[in-house]
């Protein structure tokens, strides 16, 4: 398996925008998608933009991701 890639879809989506995109990447990458707060299976929160990349790392940590393109 090659490097992680993990997918964040933009302010309007969800993983489900990726559904395309995953099976080619994973040829050649460990590939992860993930829906932000607010959005698709994680509608349960509201999302606030400056706690994004804070959460994003959590969310790489508890999956054991040092490092994603």
């Amino acid at each position: 398996m090659g490097a992680p890639v993990v997918l964040i879809h933009g302010l309007a989506g969800s993983t489900k925008w990726w559904s395309r995109n995953v099976a080619a990447l994973a040829r050649n990458h460990e590939v992860h998608t993930v829906d932000l707060v607010g959005f698709g299976q994680n509608r349960g929160g509201r999302f606030v933009l400056s706690e994004a990349a804070g959460m994003l790392a959590h969310w790489m940590r508890l999956r054991g991701l040092q490092q994603a393109t």
